[in-house]
C-alpha cells in the first residue's frame, strides 16, 4: 500500500472504510444472533404450548377419573342410593336398623348384613341373626326377591343352630325363612328337590325333636315352591 495513502484525507478516508467494514461485520454478526434468538424462542413457545396442551389433557383425565368416586360420595347420605351409609362400620348401619331409625333396602348395608349371618364367627351370627330378623319383618319388593339365597346359606352351613334360634322366637320367622327358602329353591333346576333331601344329613348332631322340626320346614318349604310354579 502505498505509504502516501495513510496523509492527510487518504489516512481519514481509510479509518471510515474501516469503521464502515466493522459496523458491517457487526450487523452481520448481530442479525445472526438474532436469527437464533427467533428460531430459538420459536422453539420455546411450541415446546411450551404442547406443554399445556398435555396439562389440560391430564387434567381432564384426572377429572373423569374422580367422577366415580365423587358420585360415590355424593350418594353416602342418599336413602336410595345402593352405597347409602357404606361409609360407616356394618355393626353401626345394622344398629341403625335395630331402632327403625332407617329401613333395610336392596342396598350395600342391608347385604352386607345378611352376608354376615352365616359369618364363621359366633358372636357375628348371634348379632347379625337378630338383623336378620329385622329385615324378615321389613323385607319388600326387590330385596324380598334375594332373601332366600342368604336363608340356604345360613341353613347349609348351621342346620343345627337355625333350627335352636328360631325355636326361641315367633314361629312366624321358622316360617318366613321356610317360604323365601322355597322362593329360592324354586328357581333351580330340580326346584330344591336335592337341597331338601340333604337336610337331615346336613344336621346330623340333631336329636329327634329338631329333625321333626325340619320335617316341617320341608313341608313349608314345599309349599311355597309350588305355589310360586302356580304363577
Amino acid at each position: 500500500m502505498d505509504p502516501l495513502y495513510f496523509n492527510g484525507k487518504g489516512k481519514g478516508l481509510f479509518v471510515s472504510n474501516m469503521i464502515k467494514l466493522n459496523a458491517t461485520l457487526l450487523d452481520q454478526k448481530s442479525m445472526k444472533k438474532g436469527i437464533v434468538f427467533l428460531f430459538g424462542s420459536i422453539l420455546f413457545l411450541a415446546c411450551h404450548t404442547d406443554q399445556k396442551k398435555n396439562q389440560s389433557i391430564d387434567n381432564i383425565v384426572s377429572l373423569d377419573s374422580v367422577k366415580p368416586n365423587q358420585k360415590i360420595i355424593d350418594s353416602l347420605s342418599n336413602p336410595n342410593s345402593y352405597y347409602y351409609l357404606s361409609n360407616i362400620p356394618i355393626e353401626e348401619s345394622s344398629r341403625l336398623m335395630l331402632i327403625d331409625s332407617i329401613n333395610p333396602s336392596d342396598n350395600k348395608i342391608t347385604f352386607d348384613s345378611m352376608d354376615s349371618l352365616s359369618s364363621s364367627n359366633q358372636k357375628t351370627r348371634d348379632y347379625f341373626f337378630k338383623v336378620f330378623i329385622k329385615i324378615l319383618d321389613k323385607a319388600d319388593g326387590a330385596l324380598s326377591e334375594v332373601i332366600g339365597s342368604y336363608t340356604i346359606n345360613y341353613i347349609e352351613k348351621y342346620p343345627k343352630e337355625f333350627i335352636e334360634r328360631t325355636s326361641k322366637i315367633d314361629v312366624k320367622y321358622f316360617e318366613y325363612f321356610a317360604s323365601f327358602t322355597g322362593y329360592e329353591l324354586g328357581f333351580s333346576n330340580d326346584k330344591g328337590s336335592n337341597w331338601l333331601d340333604s337336610l337331615n344329613y346336613r344336621c346330623s348332631n340333631c336329636d329327634f325333636s329338631q329333625l321333626k322340626k325340619f320335617d316341617n320346614f320341608r313341608k313349608i318349604v314345599q309349599e311355597s315352591i309350588d305355589e310360586n310354579n302356580e304363577k
